[in-house]
């Protein structure tokens, strides 16, 4: 007897991401719908919670194992309805438009997940997902690292910080007019 929940929220995130991008289960466990959207609520939730605090638990695995157990859902529900689909696919997608939301980054994490499957015939859905939730997540406002940059206002990075004079001295540089060919160690 196992515990599907247990299984998925009890281990390193790696080896749960792994299980939810396998086709088959060992021994022939079986994830349950109810499981899976249960996880993703926790996970969902733990992840906005400790998103604020200002201990390093990232977003990326988070969200990742969030969106792979929603898409994974999604894939049991259809597969229980008869349909001939592959809930392992269903969790790389839900796992890509979960990042591409919250992030908004596009060709990189298209990049990241097809190195992950390494199967290029799932590139074009990969693309249609990441720029879909992109496009949503654009609908409704600015990505989490946007935002970010803009509630702390120690970083500029957002902003044209370089004055008219400085602007004209840097326009007349070339790049072998600030790098050495000496060796600094």
């Amino acid at each position: 007897q196992y515990s599907d929940m247990a299984f998925l929220l009890l281990q390193p995130k790696e080896h749960a991401i792994k299980a939810l991008f396998s086709k088959d289960m060992a021994d022939g466990a079986y994830l349950s719908t109810g499981g899976l959207l249960s996880c993703f609520v926790i996970v969902f939730i733990f992840t906005i919670m400790t998103f604020g605090c200002a201990i390093p638990v990232g977003l990326f695995i988070p969200n990742i194992l969030s969106g792979a157990c929603l898409g994974r859902a999604v894939g049991q529900v259809l597969l229980d309805r008869g349909m001939k689909v592959r809930p392992d696919v269903y969790a790389l997608m839900g796992a890509a438009a979960s990042l591409a939301g919250f992030s908004r980054m596009t060709i990189s994490l298209a990049v990241i997940f097809l190195e992950i499957t390494n199967n290029m015939y799932l590139l074009l859905p990969l693309m249609l997902v990441i720029m879909t939730s992109k496009q949503v997540g654009d609908r409704f406002g600015l990505g989490i690292y946007d935002i970010v940059l803009e509630l702390n206002p120690n970083i500029h990075l957002l902003e044209d910080s370089v004055g008219e004079d400085h602007q004209l001295v840097l326009e007349g540089l070339t790049a072998h007019d600030v790098c050495t060919a000496e060796v600094v160690v």
